[in-house]
């Protein structure tokens, strides 16, 4: 063992020249195999990240700080600054999110790097993909597929776009979709901060395409939490939270449904939920059973489906599955009766 951090120290040095490809060579062969996340980098890298680095503890892209310009601010939250950029290498268009890791330990660090590799190991077209990240000694940047219309909360909230009843079922169907993917994994992958912040949008021949971002990354939402960075025009994460989940008990599939639901009444009827309401209300509204009103000219077949997800026991909620299937009945339904409805004017 005195000979790896002999090696290491030496080779940490060396890092810091023209050579440093060779020292990292020398570094991760010392396991006796290779990390592809430094054979793949051109980053030069702390001491402390270089453990992470011998422990094997990455397994995603790093990409050069240098490699990535900089835009204009596109979101704010709790873990710093989203930014359109482009990856200059690829001339591409991406969504840069920076992560101000200063108050990390190394064990939450370890942790966070292990997140992204899993997340880098997924491909699908229900979510917005992570292409590698951009590492300092205290910084993280993640290089994210870029949305151009943003997110479901701007749509609605910002834009203060009211959409026709069959594109609110689609956006609702992609969202069920993407959720579904997440939970039919193997292992299953539990988002745990579903909100409309979080659901994605770019246009489509059909409408919008619809992607889930931000899932998987647990120690993420743990670590910002002990960070005063905070920006009041973002909504937390409360008004989607699950009474299960505010009386301390396990995230499960479920709770995740229950967060939907309440994206769906958001959908529905162009409001924030909540709005006006105190943290302390909106806990007692949620464990108390209470819910939000929904309109009487929802479609009474999206309306059931919403009290559904919202059931106050989680085992009375549908899963994603079946969620699928009872939107997809609502899109029928909503069909016929537009077909039934142009009839009667052709024949009026």
């Amino acid at each position: 063992m005195s000979h790896l951090f002999t090696v290491f120290n030496r080779s940490v040095n060396c890092i810091r020249t023209t050579d440093h490809r060779c020292a990292k060579l020398q570094l991760v062969s010392l396991q006796g195999n290779f990390c592809k996340a430094v054979l793949r980098s051109d980053t030069y890298y702390s001491s402390e990240y270089l453990f992470l680095i011998l422990e094997d503890a990455l397994d995603f892209l790093q990409i050069s700080n240098d490699n990535i310009e900089l835009h204009e601010p596109i979101g704010y939250g709790a873990f710093g600054t989203v930014y359109r950029a482009t990856w200059l290498t690829r001339q591409h268009i991406v969504a840069v999110k920076k992560l101000h890791l200063t108050s990390w330990n190394e064990k939450a660090k370890k942790e966070f790097f292990k997140e992204l590799s899993l997340i880098d190991s997924l491909r699908s077209s229900h979510i917005v993909n992570f292409y590698g990240a951009c590492i300092e000694t205290d910084n993280c940047a993640l290089v994210i597929e870029y949305m151009s219309l943003g997110s479901l909360y701007k749509l609605l909230h910002v834009d203060n776009l009211t959409l026709v009843w069959p594109l609110r079922l689609s956006i609702a169907l992609k969202a069920a979709k993407c959720i579904n993917y997440l939970h039919t994994l193997q292992p299953c992958i539990l988002h745990r901060d579903i909100k409309s912040v979080n659901f994605l949008l770019e246009r489509a021949h059909d409408g919008y395409t619809v992607k889930v971002c931000d899932f998987g990354l647990t120690q993420t939402r743990v670590e910002t939490l002990h960070q005063s960075v905070s920006n009041l025009s973002m909504p937390g994460a409360l008004q989607w939270t699950a009474p299960e989940i505010l009386h301390v008990h396990p995230h499960t599939e479920k709770s995740d449904i229950y967060s939907l639901g309440i994206v769906y009444w958001e959908l529905a009827t162009n409001q924030k939920p909540y709005n006006g309401y105190n943290d302390s209300n909106i806990r007692e509204m949620v464990v108390a059973g209470n819910r939000l009103p929904i309109p009487e000219a929802i479609p009474s077949g999206f309306r059931v489906l919403i009290e559904k997800c919202w059931a106050h026991y989680p085992n009375h909620r549908p899963n994603s599955s079946d969620l699928i299937g009872m939107i997809e009945e609502c899109i029928n339904i909503q069909s016929k009766s537009l077909m039934s409805f142009r009839w009667l004017k052709k024949h009026d």
